[in-house]
């Protein structure tokens, strides 16, 4: 099962455990885009900032070779949260398996388990929660709770302590960025190297021009 269930109902708020558990991008009444032009048409003329949280967005700076944007979903404000996107690129190969896919194909429970699993372990998300440290439960022992350990060589950023077996070969990292906001990325076991975490947990901040429908990266 997924281990951060809890930090990923901020990112899927509304969403069940089971339904976090069964497909990455679950809810599907939230808001998706193909692209950042597509979200920054439908961001067109609506208010997305606040003042509780910097006037920026954030996405990984860190994307595998062979791996592509595929969806972004949108979390809109609403009382208590800040709006807050989650980025999933998925690999080439999947991209491609997916394209020869029906629903015929996916009609028995293993054939379906198979291709979310496919799905799983060929995807990379990241989400920059609107939650801080002083607003989380339980005084510091969250990522104690929710099954992650320090990193040995980066103590500051918290990664999965199940085995690879237990967490269907993904790997979850989670950390707080430069303005004190958690940030999480989950990805294929395959890539991932204690050693290239501060890689990994690089950040690109960027606002949302609505009125010319585009990103402008934060300085």
């Amino acid at each position: 099962t997924v281990c951060l269930v809890l930090l990923l109902s901020l990112i899927f708020p509304g969403c069940s455990e089971q339904e976090i558990v069964n497909d990455s991008s679950a809810c599907a009444a939230l808001p998706s885009f193909s692209s950042e032009s597509e979200l920054a048409e439908f961001l067109n003329e609506q208010n997305v900032y606040s003042e509780s949280n910097p006037d920026m967005f954030a996405k990984p700076g860190y994307i595998p070779d062979g791996y592509i944007l595929d969806e972004i979903i949108l979390a809109p404000s609403s009382e208590g949260s800040d709006a807050h996107l989650t980025y999933y690129y998925r690999s080439e190969r999947f991209l491609n398996y997916r394209q020869t896919v029906d629903f015929r194909d996916l009609a028995t429970s293993e054939a379906d388990q198979a291709y979310h699993d496919f799905q799983k372990q060929s995807t990379l998300s990241f989400n920059r929660s609107p939650e801080t440290r002083s607003s989380m439960p339980t005084d510091g022992n969250y990522f104690q709770i929710y099954h992650m350990v320090p990193s040995v060589l980066y103590p500051e950023v918290y990664i999965t302590s199940s085995s690879p077996q237990v967490t269907k070969d993904v790997v979850n990292i989670a950390w707080l960025d430069e303005t004190g906001h958690f940030c999480t990325l989950q990805m294929p076991y395959d890539l991932f190297r204690e050693e290239d975490i501060p890689t990994y947990t690089e950040v690109e901040y960027f606002y949302i021009d609505t009125y010319n429908q585009t990103t402008i990266l934060a300085e």
